[in-house]
């Protein structure tokens, strides 16, 4: 599908009945005005990985708002069922958007919005984004953004508002990702162009630093595991995929070059463990690698082996783009989980997006 716009992120819906719904966020940059647009686009995507005709968009629309550098579902749906999509703007301001389940081809309600700011708005996360039954965190949903002044912020949804409850600065230059520690809700991750990971505590007024890691170039992406507690994936303009125990933070458990930037890192949703194989949620990571197009990758965690490249979509040589988005579509349930996964990728410059469907090698 043509994006129009380039694209930057592409997060397929994790609620169910909702799955089949993908988000893309677009980046335009006006070179005579120097202004940014972009277009949140909402498709669904059918049982065979086609995208499903929508609403056609012209170029006026797509200007009508800010440009977008980063999406995020929450895993956990609102009391009416609604789906959650947090969307991050080159304006500095993070937006909130309802995707109502009785009626998702109305598309994208707006909820409510932060204020701009002078700082581009980076990267978003939910606290939530780890488990559909987590609690609320004292009486509301908490989200972390990353920003380009090197600042994060912490921001708390509470019905209709949406309030930044702390800010600090975390790196001395861009900080490229924010995301959450899955297992413990107070502790949040950075990476920034300084070449900087790090882990903060945000229990304490001035958000107390956990570790430090530097990186040989900026690091510009950080999942936790949703299956291990101890697991977080990190991706660096280095073009190393990093697996760390955070028990033992010496030096990385796993290492791998996928021979490109990786500017988004994705673990294997569980209910997938039905196409892969019982463990591999816990082992397999899906990169896009900017340069290099977008790669499956198995980091050996499970065979006790070294990181092997499972899949690669538009590899280096054919593709003059950028890969900057990707994910997982979760099946609507076990039983519609088939002998293939599918996920969706986005890539800037040439303003595409595709579904790519993979069969998982016998031997997983």
């Amino acid at each position: 599908i043509q994006t129009y716009f380039p694209a930057d992120s592409a997060e397929f819906c994790p609620i169910a009945g909702l799955r089949s719904w993908l988000a893309i966020g677009t980046y335009k940059l006006e070179e005579s005005t120097r202004k940014k647009f972009g277009k949140l686009q909402l498709v669904e995507v059918d049982d065979s990985g086609c995208f499903k005709p929508s609403q056609a968009i012209n170029e006026e629309s797509l200007k009508s708002g800010p440009a977008i550098l980063d999406l995020k579902w929450s895993q956990r749906s609102a009391s009416d069922g609604a789906a959650l999509l947090a969307q991050a703007n080159a304006d500095g301001s993070v937006h909130i958007g309802r995707l109502l389940a009785t009626e998702p081809a109305a598309g994208l309600q707006q909820l409510v919005g932060s204020d701009a700011d002078p700082a581009l708005c980076l990267s978003i996360d939910w606290s939530a984004s780890a488990a559909a039954d987590s609690p609320a965190i004292g009486g509301g949903d908490m989200l972390v953004s990353s920003m380009s002044d090197g600042s994060l912020c912490l921001l708390r949804l509470t019905g209709d508002s949406l309030l930044t409850e702390r800010r600090w600065v975390a790196h001395e230059f861009e900080a490229w990702v924010a995301s959450y520690d899955y297992w413990h809700k107070h502790t949040v991750y950075s990476g920034g162009d300084d070449g900087l990971w790090r882990a903060w505590d945000t229990r304490l007024p001035d958000a107390q630093m956990l570790f430090s890691r530097r990186f040989e170039s900026g690091v510009t992406a950080v999942q936790h595991c949703p299956t291990v507690e101890h697991l977080v994936a990190v991706g660096s303009y280095d073009e190393n995929l990093t697996i760390w125990d955070r028990r033992a933070m010496k030096s990385p458990i796993r290492s791998a070059n996928l021979g490109g930037g990786i500017w988004r890192v994705r673990w294997m949703p569980t209910a997938l463990e039905a196409v892969a194989g019982s463990g591999s949620a816990s082992s397999i990571v899906a990169c896009a690698c900017m340069r290099a197009g977008f790669k499956i990758v198995d980091t050996g965690l499970r065979s006790g082996t070294e990181p092997a490249v499972l899949a690669t979509m538009r590899a280096e040589q054919e593709c003059t783009a950028i890969a900057y988005g990707i994910s997982w579509q979760q099946p609507q349930n076990q039983l519609d989980a088939s002998s293939n996964a599918r996920l969706a990728v986005c890539s800037f410059y040439d303003c595409r997006a595709d579904t790519w469907t993979w069969a998982p090698p016998n031997e997983l």
